[in-house]
């Protein structure tokens, strides 16, 4: 007996292997891209530990030490002056820098709690905080793509008299029109105040709005404002990570919204269409004999 999956069913079969397939090929490229340059890199740093082992004669054990306590150095971002050269990370302003990455989901990972008394108060902490931040930035990206569609509502059709049918599909390219604006914004004023070339600034909006947060670039590595206007700055990279953040949010919803216009779907099978048609029929057909009865 043959198993009759429904279209729903057939639709998310369809798109998990959609999804399998664009993991592999992604990973497939991005080991090409990559790999050649980390294995120059991993190349080099063996020729350092060959000459330090030729140089200084130390034994492997020592250079291990040393590997591990530089490794630890830099953790802590240590190289100020001599009497402060490594001190403590978790400041309150640094805490707040990472709390804001937990709920935010973007976890640049350049601070991170080490103690189980802080993971735990961590998981705890996102478990609450999270899904709090989801519904500001909902709602924040909701209201943002409504203005937009009454913004495109009002140039569009009031104004060239068009059809109203592509609104939400057109409204989703306008919405990805204001994001390379905040991209653009957000990459100059990054490459500006960081010592970053401009596309490194672009990256790191898109890797911050996306909430995907490698860290492998975090603005003054999540230290805190020296005066007033770097305090001013902080305020306005804030404002513009939450707006991309919302933007974010707000194309989602006009994807979900264009995908449904679009009939971005599996179709169905000519078996379920029949009987949708039959259904719909049936519908029609009391309902005439019940508008009869209501005559006669």
């Amino acid at each position: 007996m043959a198993i009759q999956l429904k279209s729903d069913t057939k639709r998310l079969f369809c798109l998990v292997v959609l999804l399998g397939v664009y993991l592999f090929c992604g990973a497939a490229v991005f080991q090409v891209l990559e790999n050649e340059n980390e294995a120059h890199q991993v190349d080099h740093l063996n020729g350092i530990r060959q000459t330090l082992f030729n140089k200084y004669n130390i034994s492997k054990e020592e250079f291990d030490f040393l590997v591990r306590k530089i490794e630890m150095a830099t953790k802590y971002g240590c190289g100020g002056p001599p009497d402060s050269w490594c001190i403590s990370r978790w400041s309150y302003y640094a805490s707040l820098y990472f709390t804001w990455s937990v709920v935010t989901t973007i976890g640049y990972g350049h601070l991170a709690p080490a103690t189980m008394e802080g993971r735990i108060f961590c998981m705890v902490f996102a478990f609450f905080g999270i899904p709090l931040n989801l519904m500001i930035l909902k709602n924040i990206g909701d209201r943002v793509n409504d203005l937009i569609h009454y913004i495109h509502y009002l140039v569009i059709v009031k104004l060239s008299k068009k059809d109203v049918e592509v609104l939400r599909t057109r409204t989703l390219v306008w919405t990805l029109g204001f994001v390379i604006i905040m991209l653009l914004f957000g990459a100059t004023l990054y490459s500006q105040t960081e010592h970053w070339n401009f596309f490194d600034g672009i990256y790191f909006c898109f890797v911050t709005f996306s909430t995907i947060g490698f860290g492998d670039l975090v603005p003054n590595q999540g230290g805190p404002p020296k005066n007033v206007p770097d305090g001013l700055l902080e305020v306005l990279r804030a404002l513009v990570i939450i707006l991309g953040l919302s933007m974010f949010f707000s194309i989602i919803s006009s994807i979900l919204s264009a995908s449904e216009e679009l009939r971005l779907t599996f179709p169905l099978t000519r078996k379920s269409k029949e009987n949708g048609d039959k259904i719909q029929n049936g519908t029609i057909k009391k309902s005439d004999e019940k508008q009869n009865d209501q005559t006669d």
